[in-house]
């Protein structure tokens, strides 16, 4: 920019070029410089702790809807307590107030910033918490079973972005575990794993979102034993269920509902550690957020300040508009 100053005004004739030398300093005219302070140092310090700062409180609010969300299930754990020693009797009217404070206790869904709190065995997801993952079957359909010819297998996966197509080659007479170690290399990456399970039979698992997505089947199509060369087909998916989550639960039988009564009293045990810690959490950032940040030192600011005011940009110009003999409105309109 300053060079374009100078050009501007040689053209006009109202300034020649500059030639100075510079005359070296004398010896005892030279005073010992100062250590130069880093500026990017102070502006990086500032912009962490901003960024710590800002963080603490992000943490702080979900922690805060965290605890009203654990308040909330606690209440409906209660009512479902209370109405267990009357649907023990058989009464139809307690079975069905059971189901429908469990749905309640399902359908609660607390998030802060569109990010869920708790997942659906209703463990909060605060501090980079993964959900709980999703296991399931594949009905009528064996994945790990040895076969005499090699087979060709196509999953067509639902996604946020639209529905996947996998396509896995199955050896012929492979084991188990080699028909594993196949499998996961083509489907880990859209986020499904497979394990063995009871019996050797092959069990999936997946994130909560993608299961929400499949709902309840998935499309299939092969060239082999396993799915004969056709029309692709719906496959049912039957989910291993854990007893964390709520819709496992028995509502109708009475050995069920004594074994409902120990798992509400499980969750709830469950929820007021949760609580104890989340309170904990609050705890230590309101303590953080509440500590006065240390300040520089006054001499170093004054230091800084006087860094840079005499830095190269302001001297070039301040000399440039001296011998131009310009003052700071016309030397503005060049700036333009």
């Amino acid at each position: 920019m300053i060079n374009g100053v100078s050009d501007a005004l040689r053209l006009a004739g109202q300034l020649s070029p500059v030639n100075q030398t510079i005359k070296p300093l004398a010896p005892q005219e030279l005073t010992p410089a100062l250590p130069q302070i880093a500026l990017g140092q102070y502006r990086s310090v500032a912009f962490e702790r901003w960024a710590k700062m800002t963080t603490a409180q992000h943490r702080i609010s979900s922690a805060q809807v965290a605890n009203q969300a654990i308040g909330a299930l606690q209440m409906l754990l209660r009512q479902m307590l209370k109405q267990i020693p009357t649907a023990i009797a058989q009464q139809n009217e307690a079975q069905t107030q059971l189901a429908v404070l469990r749905e309640q206790l399902c359908q609660l869904n607390p998030s802060y910033l569109g990010i869920p709190l708790l997942d659906y065995q209703l463990n909060l997801r605060i501090q980079q918490r993964r959900s709980a993952k999703r296991r399931f079957r594949l009905r009528a359909i064996n994945l790990l079973s040895s076969k005499s010819r090699e087979e060709q297998l196509t999953f067509h996966i639902p996604t946020a972005n639209g529905p996947e197509i996998i396509c896995v080659r199955l050896s012929a007479h492979a084991t188990e575990a080699e028909l594993l170690i196949q499998l996961n290399k083509a489907l880990q990456p859209i986020g499904i794993t497979i394990e063995f399970g009871k019996d050797n039979q092959a069990e999936l698992s997946c994130d909560d979102a993608l299961w929400q997505l499949m709902t309840g089947s998935i499309t299939m199509s092969g060239q082999g034993q396993r799915l004969p060369a056709g029309d692709a087909r719906q496959i049912q998916l039957d989910e291993l269920q854990q007893w964390q989550d709520p819709y496992e639960w028995d509502l109708h039988t009475i050995e069920g509902l004594n074994q409902t009564r120990l798992k509400i009293q499980k969750t709830q045990r469950k929820l007021e550690l949760q609580q104890r810690q989340t309170r904990e959490q609050l705890r230590q950032l309101q303590h953080m957020l509440r500590q006065q940040p240390a300040l520089p030192d006054e001499t170093v600011l004054i230091r800084l300040h006087n860094q840079l005011h005499q830095g190269p940009f302001n001297t070039q110009l301040s000399a440039l508009l001296a011998q131009a003999n310009l003052g700071r409105n016309q030397a503005s309109d060049l700036l333009k």
